[in-house]
């Protein structure tokens, strides 16, 4: 099978015709000089806030703004944010022709954004919907696709990868892709051109990894040379096909009905699925990674620990425990999770960032034996309020840390989950399942119900892919604390409390006198205070330190 030379994929959002003459900014001639210099990048993303996203862009702000998506890296925040804004101004269309008929500088950037990002705008979403929509429907007039259809089509079909097909899909698109889906397999099996824009809407609209006929294909292209898989095909399939081969240890048999749950859910819904990670600043101890983490100097002692064995209790697709070996290079870190399907995500991604002092493991942490008092540091972010009972896993985590050792827990924040928690209940009151049709469902009624609790849901980033959502807001099983009772929490199990890393709250101490914010940065009931004026301070959890007795 080869993907026709006429219509091959060549999306080049590098390339831009001629906007509005002008002379750039220095902070966007700065950017685009020295991409990678740390106060040219935060110069830029900062000026975005005085450019007015609705009004004519100039070819070197497009530039710069592809060039910010495309950073391997969570710093680009605000271009995303600029991007989403603009984009809805551009991409939004009354008619289908209009909506595959862009600018060049628009599919150029829309292009980079969908490539790149996922997109977490309620008010962007139904355009891009409406632009799929647009390219199947030019797709059934028989047309031949420029390229810049078939780069969109593309962009579309790795976008919508990346959100795992959340959008909704009404009977008359499905109707059309399962003919697609067909007549692409067909041509497969008989050796023929694939259009690479029919290929592409397929992907737009369900996993490609679910034809057989293209799996086998996409493999036998990698058994003969794998840089001949295009690099879209790579994604999302050949990637999945590695995972599935992946040999996996088994450290601890999984044996809590609750356990089981949730390692059911992440088979099926592996979380997060990501591409990107915070820029890593490397730390030759674990009290300077924890002091940086706190946004604190550092405090070095007679335990410092520059060779630490690490733990990470609950390991997802590895975007986490990949962090932290990137930060602590000299430490050996071992990755645990229940789910097979995620530690095979995790471990392809660090078998591509050539991240090396890392092990993972499928296992439960209840279960752990043979490692009291070993490590150094552990870190359980988001998982133990997943437990039947949290303070069994608490115990078994203190179990295996060092005296002395430093513990970095991740638990929900009953104020800040205040919208999740009516979420959930409006969940458990329907008759919803689990499938993507009823994932799907859900999100729509949560969208259309205008209810008071559902709009500041739309705010969570995981609002916006399948997993996530379905991690929100339809979780088997959810604990959620108060301060007073976290401080309870780690007082029973001989943990004292450091201070939260929360950018939040790093940001509120920064604004302090330095002996203020000492004091007030282990002080629970200046945090309480603090929560009741901020509620949504902790929407991310509270993450915090702390450090064993």
């Amino acid at each position: 099978m080869h993907v026709s030379a006429q219509s091959a994929p060549s999306p080049q959002p590098e390339t831009l015709m001629p906007g509005p003459p002008d002379v750039p900014s220095p902070e966007i001639a700065a950017f685009l000089d020295r991409p990678n210099h740390a106060p040219a990048r935060q110069a830029f993303l900062q000026s975005l806030s005085q450019i007015d996203p609705a009004a004519p862009r100039s070819d070197a702000l497009t530039q710069a703004l592809i060039l910010a998506l495309s950073a391997p890296n969570l710093d680009m925040r605000p271009a995303q944010e600029f991007v989403q804004h603009t984009l809805f101004y551009e991409v939004s269309a009354d008619d289908a022709q209009t909506r595959v008929s862009l600018p060049p500088s628009t599919v150029s950037l829309i292009t980079a954004f969908l490539y790149h990002r996922c997109n977490d705008s309620l008010n962007l979403e139904p355009a891009l919907i409406d632009l799929r929509a647009g390219l199947l429907g030019f797709a059934q007039t028989g047309a031949a696709p420029g390229q810049d259809q078939i780069a969109l089509a593309e962009a579309l079909a790795r976008h919508s990868f990346t959100n795992e097909y959340i959008w909704d899909v009404t009977e008359t698109e499905q109707a059309q892709i399962d003919q697609l889906t067909q007549a692409l397999s067909q041509t497969i099996e008989s050796g023929g051109n694939v259009s690479a824009f029919a290929l592409f809407l397929v992907g737009a609209y369900q996993p490609l990894d679910t034809i057989p006929a293209l799996r086998n294909w996409v493999l036998g292209l990698a058994r003969q040379d794998v840089k001949a898989v295009p690099d879209t095909l790579r994604l999302m399939v050949l990637d999945r096909l590695i995972e599935d081969d992946i040999a996996i240890d088994t450290l601890t048999p999984i044996q809590s009905e609750t356990s089981a749950k949730v390692r059911a859910q992440y088979e099926e819904n592996p979380y997060p699925r990501w591409r990107h990670l915070p820029t890593p600043t490397p730390c030759d101890s674990v009290e300077t990674y924890v002091a940086a983490m706190l946004d604190q100097p550092p405090v070095s002692t007679a335990n410092t620990s520059f060779n630490p064995k690490v733990l990470i209790a609950g390991a997802g697709t590895g975007q986490h425990p990949i962090f932290v070996a990137q930060n602590l290079p000299t430490a050996a870190v071992l990755a645990v999770d229940l789910s097979r399907a995620s530690l095979a995500y995790g471990i392809r991604e660090a078998a591509m960032r050539d991240v090396k002092n890392i092990a993972f493991g499928q296992g439960d942490i209840l279960q752990l034996t043979g490692v009291e008092q070993e490590f150094d540091l552990i870190e359980s972010m988001g998982v133990l309020h997943h437990m039947q009972d949290p303070e069994q896993g608490l115990q078994a985590l203190v179990k295996a840390l060092k005296p002395g050792g430093y513990l970095r827990l991740g638990l929900y924040s009953e104020t800040a989950r205040r919208a999740v928690t009516a979420a959930r209940l409006r969940f458990a009151k329907g008759a919803y399942g689990d499938d993507l049709a009823s994932i799907r469902q859900f999100r729509r009624d949560l969208i259309d119900a205008q209810e008071e609790h559902a709009v500041p849901l739309w705010a969570f980033n995981d609002f916006y892919k399948t997993s996530e959502f379905r991690d929100l807001a339809m979780h088997v099983q959810e604990h959620q604390f108060t301060l007073p009772a976290l401080k309870s929490l780690l007082k029973r199990n001989g943990l004292t409390f450091l201070g939260f890393s929360n950018p939040s709250a790093t940001a509120a101490l920064t604004k302090m006198p330095a002996s203020r914010a000492k004091r007030r940065r282990r002080d629970f009931q200046a945090w309480e205070r603090f929560e009741k004026r901020n509620p949504d301070a902790f929407a991310n959890m509270y993450q915090f330190f702390c450090v064993k007795n």
